[in-house]
């Protein structure tokens, strides 16, 4: 069985707030919290690998994305780049997915 690779590029937003930190991904419009920004940023990654995981499961692409408000793009953009992790999804070659983990997501994180 032939498998091909499936690259999904997150952006992360990462702010402080209240003596902790948020992790917003743009993309899905997700937020998770932590008491450290890398626990932040783990937090929100296995949320959205749950969510990506759901939505091809359930045959559900078209509602996966959902941008988040223009506000958080401009944040993002303004911010600095601290963190690129790069790692890729398996896809099998009828196009199911065979292995999603949160070790398989690309995300830029930003912190503001």
């Amino acid at each position: 069985m032939s498998e091909t690779l499936l690259a999904l590029r997150l952006n992360i937003l990462v702010t402080p707030e209240g003596g902790e930190f948020l992790a917003h991904c743009l993309e899905l419009d997700i937020v998770e919290g932590g008491k450290t920004p890398e626990e932040a940023v783990d937090n929100l990654i296995e949320t959205c690998t749950a969510h990506i995981r759901y939505a091809i499961e359930d045959d559900d692409l078209e509602h996966l994305f959902k941008p988040a408000p223009p506000e958080f793009w401009t944040k993002f953009y303004a911010a600095k780049p601290e963190q690129v992790f790069r790692r890729e999804a398996q896809i099998s070659s009828n196009g199911v997915l065979t292995t999603l983990s949160a070790d398989m997501i690309d995300a830029q994180v930003r912190y503001a």
